[in-house]
């Protein structure tokens, strides 16, 4: 048997069609199309929508928590302050400005402390033992012994985040409600 050798040959290309074909796989591989970017933003988009919705309740209720909040400790503050310098005061709430300040009785241009409610958070009523009140400017008065009569305050926060604080006028303890008509109740017993 004789074998025969066989000969491979290899096609070998020449350098400059091999740089010519280097250079078109590398010009095609240097960026991105204009469909992958528009894919890669489109899906950005669409990632930051979903985290800001489910970020935006939690934000609203902790500013609406803040809120409450200072009204509490401003209301505290206003009481120590009449206490210590035996002053009378007075605490008003504007339905029309959507604000709670206080000021000293005799002071009548400007509030020793003002409480702007943030948008989204108004006033709704303020209940006294006399009335309820739910427009217009309401005063408190408190005494130099840093007492106020019972009162109860309504805050609503979106359409349905009602919450009422009310204030015990002796010892100014603040409680926090969210049925109005047990609130109602409270102030009825209390007339």
């Amino acid at each position: 048997m004789v074998r025969e050798r066989m000969l491979i040959y290899r096609v070998i290309p020449c350098e400059k069609t091999m740089n010519k074909s280097l250079r078109l796989q590398s010009a095609s591989r240097e960026g991105f199309t204009l469909i992958e970017l528009m894919v890669v933003l489109t899906l950005s988009v669409l990632v930051v929508g979903i985290v800001a919705v489910q970020m935006k309740s939690p934000y609203q209720a902790a500013k609406f928590e803040d809120c409450l909040e200072r009204i509490e400790f401003n209301e505290q503050l206003i009481r120590s302050h009449a206490q210590r310098f035996e002053r009378r005061s007075v605490l008003v709430v504007d339905f029309d400005e959507n604000t709670i300040y206080a000021r000293k009785q005799e002071q009548s241009d400007g509030p020793c402390f003002r409480v702007d409610l943030p948008r989204g958070v108004k006033l709704i009523s303020i209940i006294t033992t006399a009335e309820e009140i739910s427009h217009g400017r309401v005063q408190v008065d408190v005494s130099t012994r840093g007492q106020t009569p019972s009162y109860a305050l309504c805050l609503r926060e979106g359409k349905n985040n009602e919450q009422w604080l009310l204030f015990a006028g002796t010892t100014g303890q603040v409680t926090r409600m969210d049925n109005s008509k047990d609130v109602h109740e409270i102030f009825t017993m209390l007339k």
